[in-house]
């Protein structure tokens, strides 16, 4: 019988690390780590695993920071906005003046170590 893969017994990540985005005249927060729940409703949504969308911080492309942006809609305030809506909504194209994202430390600065706290580790 198939037995399921170990957890990274990596660094794990502070569960208090956030995410702030912005798109566009917008910004928003999302703790850093992303629940399974959240993270099977990528998969139903989406066809893909979550982890897909962060094989690596040179290959994030614009479908990984929607997939970030519509989980960090849901965290504040549409916990049941649908991926067809946030899909219609997105603005693309979109430049490099209209999103940016960040991570935050403990002290709620923003961090240049986006490997320690990245999405959903």
């Amino acid at each position: 019988m198939a037995r399921a893969p170990t957890p990274s017994s990596t660094s794990a990540p502070d569960p208090a690390a956030q995410f702030r985005i912005r798109v566009r005249d917008r910004t928003l927060e999302l703790v850093a780590n992303v629940s399974l729940q959240e993270k099977m409703t990528v998969r139903l949504a989406t066809g893909l695993p979550f982890e897909a969308f962060w094989a690596g911080e040179g290959r994030v492309g614009e479908d990984s920071l929607s997939v970030l942006w519509w989980l960090a809609r849901r965290a504040n305030g549409e916990p049941g906005l649908p991926w067809a809506q946030h899909l219609a909504e997105w603005p693309s194209p979109l430049t490099a003046d209209d999103i940016d994202v960040e991570i935050l430390d403990d002290d709620g600065e923003p961090s240049d170590d986006l490997g320690k706290h990245g999405p959903g580790s």
